[in-house]
């Protein structure tokens, strides 16, 4: 798969990359780029940004499972709940919740097409309250990962129960 030109990132002069981040490697920027270039189809509409963000963010209106994971081996340690993205670049996530999460390492897992689960670990940065009553949240993204939402014999449970459990299938 070749890389989206959008998202393919800047290069500085000491040869790293804008959106690095935690990745460090420049297998770990790949995986990440291509991942999201997948997701986003071949010509997205990126958000106009004046702020100090380095990559470019693109709307990203999806329902997203995200499920705690220890920080130092991925190990899921929590049930998964459902957010809604909001936006997404190489370098972050954006997305609205309607209560606390306690968590700073989550697996963002995302619908691929064909029944397949896309990971990203995600490190939350940061969180604010709307006056809406919901959570305005996001965090890096620090790679690709297996998502615990691909593991066989799982499913969802159908949305008009609780969002975000698993139950075994069968």
């Amino acid at each position: 798969m070749t890389e989206h030109p959008i998202l393919a990132g800047s290069l500085h002069e000491n040869g790293s990359r804008s959106g690095a981040g935690l990745r460090g490697t420049a297998e770990a920027d790949h995986q990440v780029g291509a991942a999201i270039a997948e997701l986003l189809g071949p010509a997205p509409t990126f958000m106009p940004h004046s702020d100090r963000r380095t990559a470019e963010r693109y709307p990203f209106a999806r329902l997203v499972h995200l499920t705690p994971v220890e920080e130092d081996n991925c190990a899921p340690c929590g049930r998964p709940i459902v957010v809604a993205a909001r936006s997404l670049s190489e370098e972050c996530m954006g997305f609205f919740h309607p209560l606390p999460i306690p968590h700073q390492w989550m697996i963002a897992s995302l619908e691929a097409g064909n029944g397949e689960w896309l990971g990203l670990l995600l490190r939350l940065t940061w969180c604010r309250f709307t006056r809406m009553r919901w959570y305005d949240s996001g965090g890096e993204i620090v790679s690709v990962v297996e998502s615990p939402l691909a593991k066989e014999g799982l499913e969802l449970t159908p949305a008009f129960a609780t969002a975000g459990t698993l139950h075994a299938a069968g």
